[in-house]
């Protein structure tokens, strides 16, 4: 099996622990499209432990070179190697959290036809709020990475805890389109342009054309590197780790009248083989009882995890990382690839690296 692993960050030699570094992404790869700058620190408070501070460098150091030394690059699941170190790793003193980022909704871009003909809406809302008011407050601000402020009042504490996220890729094929174009201009500085990529987007809706993430050229032509991977064609969502309550919601959408056949079949499968087991992107189609590669189930949900946090905390201190994977833009991570899925590059990038005394918060 051959398989190109490569870990990228600006701040050379992460596993020097002594340093405070600030830094303007050259690809700008986002904690949750927060400006598209990051802020990558890593910070020492004057009364900090340094011991600490070494240790939890160390940790954190472990569970991403064990998250590159993965086998199946297409997939991540429980039965991955980086969660029995995290599990060998947390001890008395020393506790140690790797959490799944991005298999949530994200208000920044989901459409409003999945969470009002869902529950979804009953899992992340506040009394009173709905999908509709959150479009209006979407196209009247800016994209945020702070849920909780971001939307004042918008959304439930549970729906903030379990089920949404700002970590995640805006997906070319189920993104609504003014949140794609709005990421368009905020990429290319140009607004002229963005009417013309927003109507090549409405014409392949209108078709029922998936575009594939090798395709994203075509659509985006010579912005297309200034565009990805913000806006690409990978699932959103890890089928392995995504909540129990909005996979079954997902599942139970309609599609544009393209509804699953057995959606309560495919929940149990997914649940009894995640369990125990890995789900390779060559299983999807049966799992979904789907042949047809153009459905959207197949951009909704898939087998990767894009953004990773790492918690590591210990003698009153905590370190927080946040690891992005680039997706290999020659792949979609769906069922067509799985012929060539020992191919796939897995690139990873820290984008925030936090060290801090919790006494100081």
């Amino acid at each position: 099996m051959i398989m190109n692993k490569r870990i990228k960050s600006f701040e050379e030699g992460f596993g020097t622990a002594y340093t405070f570094i600030i830094i303007l992404f050259a690809s700008i790869i986002f904690i949750g499209l927060a400006y598209l700058i990051i802020n990558s620190r890593n910070h020492i408070s004057f009364d900090s432990n340094i011991e600490s501070e070494v240790l939890s460098q160390d940790i954190a150091e472990q569970i991403i070179n064990s998250m590159l030394e993965d086998n199946t690059p297409e997939s991540d699941s429980l039965i991955d190697p980086v969660w029995a170190l995290v599990s060998s790793l947390n001890t008395e003193t020393v506790a140690i959290t790797l959490t799944d980022l991005s298999s949530r909704i994200n208000p920044n871009f989901f459409r409003d036809e999945i969470v009002d003909e869902t529950n979804i809406s009953k899992l992340i809302f506040a009394d009173g709020h709905s999908m509709a008011e959150l479009e209006q407050y979407r196209s009247d601000n800016t994209i945020t990475a702070d849920l909780q402020n971001g939307y004042p009042e918008f959304f439930s504490e549970d729906g903030i805890e379990f089920y949404l996220s700002s970590y995640s890729y805006f997906n070319i094929n189920i993104a609504d389109e003014l949140a794609l174009t709005d990421m368009y201009v905020i990429r290319t500085e140009n607004e002229s342009a963005s009417e013309s990529f927003r109507s090549k987007i409405r014409q392949s809706r209108t078709n029922k054309t998936i575009i594939y993430n090798n395709e994203i050229e075509n659509i985006a032509g010579s912005a297309a590197g200034k565009i990805y991977p913000f806006i690409n064609a990978v699932p959103v969502m890890n089928i392995h780790l995504i909540p129990e309550e909005l996979l079954s919601e997902i599942l139970s959408y309609d599609f544009g009248d393209d509804k699953l056949k057995y959606p309560e079949k495919s929940f149990n499968q997914i649940i009894q083989k995640r369990t125990n087991g890995e789900i390779g992107i060559d299983e999807l189609e049966s799992i979904f009882s789907v042949k047809d590669e153009k459905h959207l189930i197949f951009d909704y949900l898939g087998t990767k995890t894009w953004f990773w946090e790492i918690t590591i905390s210990l003698d009153d201190c905590k370190r927080t990382v946040i690891v992005a994977e680039l997706p290999d833009k020659e792949y979609s991570y769906k069922p067509r690839d799985a012929a060539s899925k020992g191919n796939i590059k897995r690139t990873l990038q820290i984008i925030s690296n936090l060290f801090y005394n919790e006494q100081d918060l």
